[in-house]
């Protein structure tokens, strides 16, 4: 107090420059500590090196004139030259994604659009756009059939649906009878192999006969595609129970895929009482009967939805951000951290998910070997792995978990990983999802991995 006495009273500008500076460090310094929704290691040094700057130009207010100035102009060349990288690492980053620019509509638009020329469209939604979290912080859903929730684990059946918009254009597909991407008469013979997964397995972002699950197809036509964007390891084993279960395929490939299905997703999930009550064998929704009460009360919430102008559909589209997200990307040095693993993937240890995760596939082994099925799984990388180091150590430490269970498990497992690494240009494959050069990729090894089990 005497410092900051002294400072105001003599005007001494570089004192408060300097004051200023360091207080405001150590409020970042502890937003950064306190403010993230996950703790991490990342995290945790990140905080530690702002606050000790702060620290230490807080000190600095004790040096003599000469020396102030010095460390004034220093602590400042530092901030543009952060800010600088930045901005360029924000930039190349715009313009890797600038392909086919031009006029991106916007997800209700393509909607209204597609509606106003006699298509029944609807938009593929995420577990977390129709649940709500209460005061314990358990995600339920808002969708109800006859009086209970429900949560679907397709999207709405037999309609034109929007998937997403990566490049500039809306890749849409219609939906089955039960809301997943396939032509509808699959469901009237058998199944020789369900194929499990996220938005990656359902095929974002590429059309019809351009993603990995069609591709395989055209090897054997009996394979179902029971894709969803978002889910993650509960997700799919529900997947498993309501919609393969009844088919008994002779082999569920499920494709897992490190960028959002641990922790991110399977934490959500956990918190989610009707997927995580699929740990519970005897549980079930009875998705497949009451199909048609699902699709007409998730149908009724999307028009709900598009009603309310303004109201996101929850789709990502390819159009640029608001000016204010920029500026707050850039003050946050979002880029700048992901390339050292300072953002998006918590580093914060086991925390049981892994032993959680462990017990969702040992579940799903059970299920599946109750039909004489076979489980298999197909490891993906995401695109931050070949351009974060800092990712990459801590998406090594999931994978080696994820390959681990496989192995003790005796599941036989895919690791895509090795030949996106061993390709001349890894980022080339990928848009934000894969493009049709990594649905192809993935398509062929998978398909040689099934052969494999085949034999």
């Amino acid at each position: 107090m005497a410092v900051l006495r002294h400072t105001i009273s003599s005007l001494d500008l570089t004192r408060i420059a300097l004051l200023a500076a360091g207080f405001l460090s150590l409020a970042v310094a502890a937003g950064v500590f306190w403010a993230s929704p996950f703790t991490s290691r990342a995290d945790d040094v990140l905080a530690a090196v702002v606050g000790l700057s702060g620290a230490l130009l807080i000190g600095a207010t004790m040096l003599r004139v000469v020396a102030r100035q010095v460390v004034l102009l220093s602590a400042m060349a530092a901030v543009v030259a952060i800010l600088a990288t930045e901005g360029y690492l924000r930039y190349a980053t715009m313009q890797a994604h600038s392909t086919n620019v031009g006029a991106r509509p916007d997800a209700r638009d393509a909607l209204l659009d597609m509606r106003g020329r006699g298509d029944r469209a609807y938009v593929s939604l995420l577990h977390d756009d129709i649940t709500r979290a209460d005061s314990s912080g358990e995600r339920r859903s808002i969708l109800q059939v006859g009086g209970a929730p429900v949560l679907p684990m397709g999207g709405v059946a037999l309609a034109t649906t929007v998937l997403c918009n990566e490049t500039g254009a809306w890749v849409t597909y219609r939906s089955d009878q039960f809301g997943f991407r396939n032509p509808v008469k699959i469901w009237n013979g058998a199944i020789e192999i369900a194929a499990v997964g996220d938005s990656f397995t359902q095929g974002n972002c590429v059309p019809d006969g351009r993603h990995f699950v069609d591709l395989l197809r055209r090897d054997d036509s009996r394979l179902l595609n029971l894709g969803q964007r978002g889910d993650g390891p509960l997700g799919g084993l529900a997947t498993i129970r309501e919609f393969a279960a009844p088919k008994t395929p002779a082999l569920v490939v499920w494709f897992y895929f490190e960028g959002n299905d641990m922790p991110g997703d399977f934490l959500r999930e956990l918190r989610t009482p009707l997927l995580r009550n699929y740990l519970d064998p005897a549980f079930g929704q009875r998705l497949m009967a009451r199909s048609d009460q699902v699709s007409a009360a998730f149908a009724a919430y999307i028009d709900a939805r598009l009603a309310q102008p303004g109201r996101s559909l929850g789709l990502k589209t390819a159009s640029r951000s608001p000016w204010w997200r920029d500026v707050k990307g850039l003050v946050s040095l979002y880029r700048l951290r992901s390339a050292f693993g300072f953002a998006d993937y918590p580093d914060n240890g086991d925390n049981g998910i892994v032993g959680s995760y462990a017990q969702v596939i040992q579940s799903a082994k059970e299920t599946i070997a109750g039909w004489n099925g076979q489980l298999a799984l197909v490891y993906l990388p995401t695109r931050r792995r070949f351009v974060s180091p800092g990712a990459r150590r801590i998406l090594d430490r999931y994978r080696a978990a994820v390959l681990k269970t496989a192995m003790t498990h005796d599941i036989p497992i895919l690791d895509m990983t090795e030949f996106f690494t061993a390709h001349n240009d890894p980022v080339a494959l990928f848009n934000e999802h894969y493009n049709e050069v990594g649905h192809q990729l993935v398509a062929d090894k998978t398909n040689s991995f099934i052969q494999a089990l085949r034999r």
